[in-house]
C-alpha cells in the first residue's frame, strides 16, 4: 500500500489529503448492516470513499478499517455523494 500526499491546484482544504487504497466497512445501526468500501483519499478530518455498489448512505454512520488488533472505528458525517463515490468528515 502506498500513501502519497497531494494537493490539486486551487484546493483550499485545511488538511492535506493522502491518496490511499484501504479496504473498510461502513456499519449502519447494528453490526448486521455492513457495506464494504474502499478509502481512496484520507486526511485528518475526513475521507473520500468508493462504494462497491451504488447505495444511498445515511447522514451519519461508522467507518471501520483495519484488522485484528489494528481495527479503528471512526464516526462519519456524509458531506456529499455521487453514484458510488462519497465524501465524509470525521467527528
Amino acid at each position: 500500500m502506498t500513501i502519497l500526499p497531494f494537493r490539486r491546484p486551487g484546493d483550499q482544504r485545511r488538511q492535506t489529503r493522502l491518496s490511499a487504497s484501504k479496504d473498510a466497512v461502513i456499519v449502519l445501526g447494528g453490526s448486521e448492516n455492513r457495506i464494504p468500501v474502499q478509502i481512496t483519499d484520507l486526511s485528518a478530518g475526513g475521507a473520500r470513499i468508493a462504494l462497491v455498489s451504488e447505495t444511498a448512505l445515511p447522514e451519519t454512520f461508522s467507518l471501520v478499517r483495519g484488522e485484528g488488533d489494528a481495527v479503528k472505528t471512526v464516526n462519519c458525517r456524509l458531506r456529499w455523494q455521487h453514484c458510488k463515490d462519497a465524501g465524509v468528515s470525521f467527528y
